[in-house]
């Protein structure tokens, strides 16, 4: 379900300034682009063309770039060059492309491709362009919400999550950062499940060398479940439960149910 203007939660976005409206498109955990940023111009994959960067983190730079070959905006996730040459970091790389890829749902980011860009030396993902701005910068401007608005917004995430656990993946991150507010041409608000870099596919759908290594904590440490935590190898959709539980507090409260003076306190 979309959140449309003249519900109550559409209402208090429009009370703040600079809240989810057409023309933000922040990435989550990203800080403004670094100065070694890829110009405007610069092609990748044949046929994305940069137009400005949006944000950098620590393994990748998001751009807003044009598909020269159907016209359509997207977002364009660009490995950093320095790990394209570590093979790991690749299948990482491209386990997040392929777990988004694996759903036609309108609260997941579509992923559109993924590819390696021989002349720049990397490899990148192709994804719908959003408007808006994720739940936690959001949530950040106003703290907590009333219990109509949160189940306004973690409805659609959690019939994403349906979704995602019928096929054997668990995010491993839910969080208010990996939700976006996304806002269409109509002014409708859609939450979309976004970043699933860290995800643990079944089995069944890892080559060999794809399972997580034991006791290898992986995620959000305040958003983790006790056994995401401890780094157990047999992490199921459960976990992700826990975090929708904790994201839920957060949103209700405007705090994280377990706090610390360090994560590993935390943790």
């Amino acid at each position: 379900p979309a959140l449309r203007r003249g519900t109550g939660w559409a209402r208090r976005t429009r009370r703040w300034r600079g809240g989810p409206r057409r023309g933000d498109s922040l990435s989550p955990r990203m800080e403004p682009f670094a100065t070694d940023a890829l110009p405007p111009g610069t092609v990748i994959g044949g046929r994305y063309t940069v137009s400005a960067p949006l944000g950098v983190g620590g393994m990748s730079t998001v751009y807003d770039a044009h598909d020269g070959w159907t016209g359509r905006r997207v977002a364009l996730k660009v490995l950093n060059p320095t790990l394209a040459l570590h093979g790991e970091v690749v299948a990482r790389f491209v386990q997040e492309a392929h777990a988004a890829a694996a759903f036609s749902h309108p609260n997941i980011v579509e992923v559109l491709e993924v590819n390696e860009d021989r002349a720049l030396g990397t490899y990148f993902i192709a994804q719908e362009f959003l408007d808006g701005m994720d739940l936690g910068r959001w949530t950040e401007r106003g703290g907590a919400i009333s219990p109509a608005e949160a189940v306004a917004i973690v409805t659609p995430v959690m019939s994403a999550l349906v979704a995602v656990h019928a096929r054997g993946i668990v995010h491993r991150d839910i969080k208010p950062e990996n939700v976006f507010l996304a806002v269409g041409p109509d002014g409708a608000t859609v939450p979309k499940l976004i970043d699933f870099g860290v995800s643990k596919m079944a089995d069944a759908m890892l080559g060999p060398n794809g399972r997580t290594r034991a006791g290898l904590a992986i995620g959000t440490p305040e958003y983790m479940s006790p056994e995401q935590a401890r780094g157990d190898t047999d992490v199921d959709a459960r976990s992700d439960v826990w975090s929708m539980g904790v994201m839920l507090f957060q949103l209700l409260t405007g705090r994280t149910p377990f706090e610390a003076a360090t994560q590993t306190l935390l943790l």
